[in-house]
């Protein structure tokens, strides 16, 4: 995986908070933050994590579906959230070379949001997870991946 951290800084224009850098230096054993609160920075570090993991570096396209966990009780928070950050790229279109919207839009289709982790039971190839802590009723294979 491309380094995070300067992807999210090509995609949003603006540079990655301390606390978004942490999760994409810890990525691949951590893949999402240990938190049950809505704190829309943890989410977009997370979704982006999750946009880039669906590529290779080499491809064109993206390769692979990423589940992103998260549950059922802030699934419409979100949902808000990737629709506010869609928002966010219609602004930043026109700043972007046609590659990166190209890659984007590819990216979105890979990734699968879900609220039924306990139906799963080993970890997905790929995945992230927001929503849930180390405390959280959740497979092992989840809570272990989250950064605290």
């Amino acid at each position: 995986m491309k380094d995070p951290a300067i992807f999210h800084t090509n995609l949003l224009g603006e540079d990655p908070t301390p606390e978004q850098r942490r999760l994409y230096a810890a990525f691949p054993e951590q893949r999402g933050f240990s938190g049950e609160g809505q704190d829309p920075d943890r989410f977009l570090a997370t979704f982006i994590a999750a946009l880039l993991n669906t590529w290779d570096g080499e491809a064109k396209a993206c390769q692979h579906k990423v589940a992103l966990a998260i549950p059922r009780a802030i699934e419409p928070w979100c949902v808000d959230q990737i629709n506010l950050f869609l928002e966010r790229m219609k602004v930043r279109q026109k700043k972007l070379p046609k590659a990166t919207i190209k890659y984007f839009l590819q990216a979105m289709r890979c990734v699968e949001t879900g609220t039924r982790v306990f139906t799963v039971t080993e970890a997905p190839k790929r995945w992230f997870a927001f929503g849930f802590s180390v405390d959280s009723v959740a497979p092992e294979w989840l809570k272990k991946g989250l950064l605290v």
